[in-house]
């Protein structure tokens, strides 16, 4: 009985070590043939929305006393309380 175990660890332990190898080389081999990592980052291009250039304008509340007005102002027209403040 003792002799079957070891005989049949013996077979499972070297089947791993076969799998272990195919998949270090398997990735050694990806590796070489992708792109190579270099580890810095590449930058990244938005190619799907084109940039505006200006300024949009849009619609904000104050925080203050809740009057909508443009977003281009720098303070609201009711309460003179300053963007972002």
């Amino acid at each position: 009985m003792l002799e079957e175990l070891t005989s049949l660890t013996n077979i499972l332990i070297i089947i791993s070590i076969i799998l272990n190898i195919t998949i270090i080389v398997m990735i050694s081999k990806g590796k070489s043939a992708g792109s190579q990592n270099t580890g810095v980052p590449t930058e990244k291009v938005n190619t799907t929305f084109t940039q505006k250039s200006g300024i949009e304008v849009g619609v904000v509340f104050c925080r203050n006393c809740g009057q909508q007005y443009e977003s281009t102002s720098k303070a609201c027209p009711n309460c003179k309380t300053a963007r972002g403040a």
